[in-house]
């Protein structure tokens, strides 16, 4: 699933640039769109908040090398600087799972808003980081996005 979305976006990106007549096609699908085909909790939000809302995209995941190894450190080390070098402004936070067992790491991304956050996923820099560099060494991961919710933390 994730990897077709992903697909999608490259071959997506393939055609604008191969075809400028499709420049205005260029502006990112809505949430309602990208998701279409997903389970989602896009109708739970209030309107709006899936586009100017600030997103985090928790994915936890298992690597090819035994946890805290040689190998995993310098790869979560990496992973962090390859991520927030991109010219997106994503901040990534790692974390070590206590329960459920199933992964022994999470990352955070936080984005600013929606648009952010397509970007990023739909660049050419970030998808040869996740060819090159998360494929072959991530087993199996686990993707959630969610809206941060800013009303209810208000004081």
């Amino acid at each position: 699933m994730d990897s077709m979305r992903r697909l999608t976006a490259l071959a997506t990106t393939l055609a604008l640039l191969l075809l400028p007549g499709l420049a205005h096609a260029a502006e990112p699908k809505s949430p309602e769109e990208t998701y279409k085909g997903y389970p989602n909790r896009l109708a739970d939000l209030p309107p709006g908040w899936a586009t100017s809302k600030p997103l985090r995209l928790q994915v936890c995941f298992n690597l090819k090398y035994p946890p805290n190894s040689p190998e995993a450190e310098a790869f979560l080390k990496t992973m962090v600087r390859t991520i927030e070098g991109l010219p997106y402004g994503v901040k990534v936070g790692v974390e070590r799972p206590i329960t459920p067992a199933k992964y022994a790491y999470c990352n955070s991304l936080s984005f600013k808003d929606w648009a952010t956050n397509r970007a990023y996923e739909t660049s050419e820099a970030f998808l040869k980081y996740y060819r090159e560099q998360w494929k072959p060494v991530v087993t199996e991961a686990s993707e959630q996005l969610a809206v941060i919710d800013d009303v209810a933390i208000a004081r």
